[in-house]
């Protein structure tokens, strides 16, 4: 019989409302999840968005999330996010880290960390 080896790839995916999002965080139990706040307007928002891009795909282990403050304002109200890029770390629904800025090495090291 052979051993098969199953990987899961967690989606990304864009939340607008902060109840998709309780849902998300809920139903993803133990695994990490990053929800990488943005706006479109944001210069530092469009150069990291290529960062998520390569880190959604490098970590199939992490399901990342993406909210615009500006299309889903009642999650950004809930969060407090007034800076931007934010991202907030997540487990078994609960809060465990944040990041804000830009900086990708430190994004980087954050996911390897907390994954």
């Amino acid at each position: 019989m052979k051993n098969l080896s199953v990987q899961l790839k967690y989606v990304s995916s864009i939340i607008r409302l902060f109840t998709d999002l309780e849902e998300d965080l809920t139903n993803a139990g133990s695994i990490l999840v990053v929800v990488y706040f943005h706006a479109e307007w944001n210069r530092a928002c469009h150069t990291i968005t290529h960062v998520i891009k390569e880190l959604e795909g490098d970590y199939s282990d992490v399901m990342f999330l993406r909210a615009d403050v500006d299309e889903a304002e009642d999650v950004a109200g809930k969060y407090e996010i007034y800076e931007m890029p934010t991202f907030r770390f997540f487990r078994y629904g609960t809060l465990i880290n944040e990041l804000t800025g830009d900086n990708t090495t430190q994004l980087k090291h954050f996911v390897d960390t907390l994954r």
